[in-house]
């Protein structure tokens, strides 16, 4: 059983799913309800934020006769920040192992959280790989170099953001399993794996924000929000 929330400015939508092994996932739960207490994937006021999200899993749960223990949300607040960085290590002839990728990893994620320590990461994509000044498009394992680099992008969200939303679902009594960005979720949802591979990107274009992502090499390498959305053109067409 996998639980998704989406956040939404105007609407909470919960959707329960049950993952068969070689099967297409089963919608069994589906609710929707009116927002209160969030706008743009912030926590404006804890109350009302509990009482809505709280009601938007009751029905969802009560559709799906499943009760909920843990949820993915969905989120895009507008200070999510992409950050790419790469990476390099000397393998002075030797076979480049498993443990040097997580190395080239862990050094990176130490890297972004030193730089701003207010800032969680939500996601951590592999971009692309150089061996020996040759890129690879997938992961180098068994092969012997002299020079390895990994390029990895960490889309990071401020962690208040993050205790906040928590502490709502808190409240609901459901743990939260992983925070994901909506824009991310998009992407994958309208490509296909050869668009993903050859590069293409998404515009989101919302009531109040509009949202981008771009993919490549399997990975996603860059997302965006700015607070410009279909309102905003409307009033000024209007205008």
């Amino acid at each position: 059983i996998v639980a998704v929330i989406d956040l939404g400015t105007f609407h909470l939508k919960c959707a329960i799913f049950l993952l068969n092994e070689n099967s297409v996932p089963q919608l069994i739960g589906f609710s929707k309800k009116k927002t209160q207490g969030i706008h743009n994937s912030i926590i404006t006021n804890i109350k009302h934020a509990i009482n809505s999200i709280r009601a938007c899993l009751a029905e969802a749960e009560k559709k799906s006769n499943i009760s909920l223990s843990k949820i993915h949300v969905l989120i895009d607040p507008i200070e999510i920040i992409a950050t790419r960085l790469s990476k390099y290590k000397k393998i002075s002839g030797s076979k480049i192992e498993k443990d040097d990728i997580s190395f080239l990893l862990k050094e990176a994620k130490k890297q972004i959280e030193l730089n701003d320590s207010r800032l969680s990461n939500i996601h951590i994509f592999n971009y692309k790989y150089v061996v020996d000044n040759k890129l690879f498009k997938n992961l180098p394992f068994d092969i012997y170099a002299d020079r390895f680099s990994q390029e990895n992008t960490f889309l990071s969200v401020p962690k208040n953001i993050l205790k906040n939303i928590s502490e709502v679902f808190h409240s609901c009594d459901i743990e939260i399993d992983k925070f994901i960005s909506c824009s991310y979720a998009l992407g994958v949802s309208c490509f296909n794996q050869d668009q993903i591979d050859y590069g293409c990107g998404i515009v989101d274009i919302g009531y109040e924000k509009t949202s981008l992502a771009l993919f490549k090499n399997s990975s996603l390498i860059h997302t965006s929000s700015f607070p410009i959305g279909s309102n905003h053109i409307t009033k000024d067409i209007s205008r």
